[in-house]
This record gives structure tokens, C-alpha cells and sequence, in this order.
């Protein structure tokens, strides 16, 4: 074999490596927590991606969860509490590929009404792009927007 069909083998293969390495699966410490579960309000109201469900936190009248779904993307799921009347309550889920979120994160927003909403952004590990106009880092892996 010659010395250039060699090296020309040798790059081939380390692309390859390369590319089956995984290298665009975020890191998210997070998802090593407990596994959660949907507060009872929600549970049966809606299909939410619930796989390896994870509470990432409680933020004013907002819950945040991550979790993957069943194509095993990355998901946020955010939970607006119900008034203490019992109403005005809303949940929404995103999802998204494992690049997309090792490069920007996946967000998700929810209106209960006109008074109450938010938005929620799931990060990955060590990020530290741009959050979003009127965000705040509440966490390693999250921002909020109230």
C-alpha cells in the first residue's frame, strides 16, 4: 500500500471516530437528580415527554423539569402553578435534538393568563452564551424569563 492511500485511510478513520464520538451530546449534571414526578394538576391533562423526568427547580409560581422524550431528545417542561382558586394553571413542553442543545439550549414558554406566565430555558453544562433579553440564571442549567 502506498504511503498516500495509507494516510488517506488514517484520516478517514479518525473522521469517523470523530463523528461517532458523540461529541454533540450535551452535558447536563442535572439529569443524575432523582427522578420526578409531574405535579398532580398536570398529570393526565396533556402528553408530556416524561422520560428520565427531572425537577431542575421551583422558581416564583413556575416548576421546571428536564426530561427526553421518545426519539430521546433533550426536553424542558415548565409548569405554571394553578392560582389558589384551583385555576389559571398551564404547562408546555419543548423538545430538541442533543446538537441543538449542546449549542444553545432548548426553551419553552407557557401564558396561564393575561398576569401570569414564563418562560424557561434549559442549559447545558459550562454554558455561557446569551440567556435572553429579561432572563436570569437561576441555575447551572437554567434561565427563567417571569
Amino acid at each position: 500500500m502506498s504511503k498516500t492511500k495509507g494516510s488517506l485511510l488514517l484520516v478517514g478513520a479518525a473522521i469517523a471516530l470523530t463523528a461517532c464520538s458523540g461529541a454533540g451530546e450535551p452535558e447536563l449534571a442535572i439529569m443524575g437528580e432523582a427522578p420526578a414526578k409531574l405535579p398532580a394538576w398536570i398529570s393526565g391533562s396533556a402528553e408530556m415527554p416524561v422520560n428520565d423526568l427531572t425537577h431542575v427547580a421551583d422558581v416564583g409560581h413556575l416548576k421546571v423539569f428536564a426530561s427526553r422524550d421518545d426519539q430521546d431528545d433533550w426536553c424542558v417542561v415548565l409548569a405554571i402553578e394553578p392560582t389558589s382558586k384551583g385555576s389559571d394553571w398551564a404547562a408546555a413542553a419543548s423538545c430538541a435534538p442533543s446538537a441543538r442543545v449542546a449549542a444553545d439550549g432548548v426553551s419553552v414558554r407557557a401564558v396561564a393568563s393575561s398576569t401570569r406566565g414564563g418562560e424557561a430555558r434549559l442549559l447545558p453544562d459550562d454554558s455561557s452564551g446569551e440567556i435572553g433579553k429579561g432572563s436570569e440564571r437561576v441555575g447551572d442549567n437554567l434561565a427563567v424569563r417571569r
